[in-house]
């Protein structure tokens, strides 16, 4: 697409009001979730055995991401939860 009708995009977009928003709470948010995916990286996984710990990182992993672009899609929030979820996704791959 020719860069000015990219630009014409963005600018129509803007004009609309289509744009994520970051609540003022989002950044508290943010920060009570990484606090809780280190606590129970730190805490309960390893206590877990091999395949329940795998299995509970994923399912966190999933609602992390879930809820990331839920929010995003539904009420057009931007609120950072991909850190917390490259944390899980970091116990997973090690």
């Amino acid at each position: 697409m020719a860069p000015v009708l990219v630009l014409a995009h963005v600018v129509s977009s803007i004009l609309q009001g289509h744009f994520f928003a970051t609540p003022a709470w989002g950044d508290w948010i943010s920060l009570g979730v990484f606090g809780l995916v280190a606590l129970y990286l730190m805490v309960l996984l390893p206590r877990l055995s091999a395949g329940g710990g795998a299995l509970s990182t994923v399912v966190i992993l999933g609602v992390l991401i879930g809820a990331h672009f839920g929010l995003m899609l539904g009420g057009s929030l931007w609120i950072l939860l991909m850190s917390s979820a490259s944390c899980c996704w970091s116990a997973i791959s090690c």
